[in-house]
């Protein structure tokens, strides 16, 4: 039954006209009301709910629609507490089936075509609540074969990524253009689109949502489950103090921190995150930024800014399941090498084993969870670590792995899982390219083509998952402990995926920046920005009458005018070493650097932000976990998280 007739039915019944109630459920039976025949999943059935809403009952919280192919989309809700109900799910504000599951599989739907969900729950009585949150997803294009490449290209040639304006004739209509504001607004739409087209962005868009439907396929609700608590869990940690969430919280920027420079173990206040967290020291302990989790699972290259953890066999080479699958895990550590590259043997249709290589280091560096101290090797360390989870665990465990048995390969899974599910592609500008023109405003649209045109930004930042995966020399400022003696730290990292980043700051390997403008700026006016960075003059002399760029970081703020010399002490020497004689200068206006700010907001996914059903289920109940240990996290202000 429509949902705006429901509504109207009840106002009719809530003032007694009983006549017109009658007449109104004639009429609606008689023009098709009475249900709606939808393609579904399960042993569900479709049809008129029957009965009357209730405002007494609870809709279903935190509903979920995401993609799996062309032709399904599935849907997902945390579960009624009331005991014995079912629920009605519906597709575009018509009922389209009753489960008592707690999700459901619509199929035969449209390829390439947005459907709106929203469900409620129904009572033994016949009568239901009002319909959840909405949520809208959209079928793939057509189902791929190359569902194992996630749009990433090295091929594409840097004179093919930095084309001009002047070259798109959808830009100039006829003038030459040369400037990205003398683009007529009428023509800014399909300037827009042709500056994309010249690296097929819009089939590889297409790649990167089938790499995430399969992901998505792919998902253990029993195995992201046990994940879920085990990030969030102290218990993984030497002194029972830290988690895998101390540093990658859903709620702060998308699975990172909010903080320059994280900090791990030791603090004053464990459950506390972002900035306000201290473990009492200046300088915080650890050399580069906590990345975001969420989208993790995308990349197939590597993992860690220094990349650490990598495949054997590079992006390029990803053909096919096969070749995908047949690829060798690489790490500095052996032991863990052989290990999940073991595992990805005997378990053929695994695609998580990038992240559980990635699992295994965080809880054996000091500074982030612990060390392994008196044990002979940091594998016995990690098998202690999950031996000595308590029994608690055990349901969790066997629901996942069918048995109690708990090693660390099982417990970095469970966490390759729950990160995997952190996904978060779907963004304005994608919606453009699909033919929205109300997708995006007037500056981000300019700010997408000086991206595509007179800039080098898509010389690193190419296709859909807006990084090439491989390593650039940034010429960031020096700050932090660095990884070397004298506090300087690589020469070049892992070129960041720009998609959520937004809300993913500070920016930089070490979170130098804390604007976009700022770190775009940066680029362009590289030794402007140094200067201006540590608050010195062009021979390095500093300003008694400015403040340092780095001192008005949230983190170090509090720190006052001797900020540089605490957490940069030979940052500018540092820096001026790695740039060398020749830094960039290419003078974009404010106004540049403005709109290409902007357009980096039109990559953000608002599924991302805190406080939406998909970050909220993320995140636990705070209920302390299974054995008390969990990371219950509160701002500054005390606020839970």
């Amino acid at each position: 039954m429509n949902l705006f007739f429901k509504k109207y039915l009840k106002l009719l019944l809530s003032v007694n006209t009983r006549i017109l109630a009658v007449f109104a459920v004639l009429l609606l039976w008689g023009c098709g009301g009475g249900g709606s025949s939808g393609s579904s999943g399960g042993d569900d059935s479709s049809g008129s709910s029957g009965g009357q809403v209730s405002t007494d009952l609870e809709s279903p919280s935190n509903l979920i629609a995401v993609t799996t192919s062309a032709s399904t989309i599935r849907i997902s809700w945390e579960p009624n507490e009331s005991g014995d109900v079912s629920y009605l799910i519906y597709r575009d504000g018509e009922e389209i089936a009753e489960t008592q599951a707690e999700r459901f599989e619509d199929s035969g739907l449209s390829s390439g075509t947005k459907y709106s969900y929203s469900a409620a729950v129904k009572v033994s009585d016949g009568s239901y609540s009002e319909p959840s949150n909405e949520d809208v997803a959209r079928t793939l294009d057509s189902d791929r074969d190359d569902d194992w490449y996630n749009g990433t290209s090295v091929d594409t040639t840097f004179a093919e990524v930095n084309t001009t304006i002047a070259r798109l004739d959808e830009c100039t209509a006829g003038e030459r253009v040369s400037d990205v504001w003398d683009i007529a607004t009428e023509n800014l739409n399909e300037c827009l689109r042709a500056a994309a087209e010249v690296i097929s962005l819009g089939d590889r868009v297409g790649a990167l949502r089938a790499y995430v439907a399969r992901l998505r396929r792919e998902e253990d609700p029993a195995l992201i489950e046990l994940g879920m608590r085990l990030f969030h869990s102290k218990s993984l940690s030497l002194n029972n103090d830290s988690s895998c969430s101390s540093c990658h919280h859903p709620t702060l920027g998308c699975g990172s921190d909010g903080l320059s420079l994280p900090i791990g173990v030791n603090t004053v206040n464990p459950d506390l995150l972002g900035p306000g967290r201290s473990d009492g020291n200046l300088m915080p302990l650890l050399p580069r930024n906590s990345p975001p989790t969420c989208n993790s699972a995308i990349w197939s290259d590597s993992l860690f800014w220094d990349r650490r953890v990598s495949f054997r066999t590079g992006i390029n080479n990803i053909e096919d399941k096969a070749t995908y699958l047949a690829n060798q895990v690489r790490t500095d550590d052996g032991d863990v090498s052989d290990d999940v590259n073991s595992f990805s043997e005997e378990i053929a249709s695994n695609s998580l084993t990038l992240l559980m290589a990635q699992a295994h280091f965080p809880v054996v560096t000091a500074e982030e969870m612990g060390e392994r101290g008196s044990f002979a090797s940091d594998s016995d360390y990690r098998e202690n670590i999950a031996s000595g989870l308590s029994d608690e665990w055990d349901s969790l465990f066997e629901d996942a792995f069918g048995d109690s048995e708990k090693t660390f390969l099982r417990v970095s899974e469970a966490l390759a899982a729950y990160q995997a599910s952190q996904l978060f592609i779907d963004n304005p500008f994608f919606d453009f390219l699909d033919g929205n023109d109300d997708a995006m405003t007037e500056m981000q649209k300019r700010g997408g083509i000086l991206f595509y045109t007179n800039t080098a930004c898509a010389q690193c930042h190419d296709g859909p998952f807006f990084t090439l995966e491989t390593s650039r020399g940034f010429r960031y400022p020096q700050i932090g402990v660095g990884t070397n003696e004298d506090g300087s730290d690589l020469e070049r990292y892992r070129v960041p995926s720009l998609l959520n980043v937004s809300i993913s700051g500070p920016w930089g390997h070490a979170g130098q920046f804390g604007s976009l403008e700022r770190n775009i700026s940066h680029y362009f006016n590289t030794l402007d920005s140094i200067q201006s960075y540590f608050g010195v003059d062009d021979t390095g002399t500093p300003l008694t009458d400015t403040v340092a760029d780095l001192c008005e970081l949230e983190q170090f703020e509090y720190l006052g005018s001797g900020c540089v010399d605490i957490v940069a002490p030979n940052g500018y020497q540092l820096t001026m070493d790695l740039v060398g004689d020749s830094p960039a200068n290419r003078g974009e206006s404010d106004d540049e650097i403005e709109i290409l700010a902007e357009f980096l907001r039109a990559l953000t996914d608002p599924s991302a932000l805190p406080g939406t059903p998909e970050i909220d289920v993320l995140i636990p109940p705070r209920d302390g976990g299974p054995d008390g240990r969990q990371l219950d996290a509160v701002d500054q202000e005390g606020n839970s998280l």
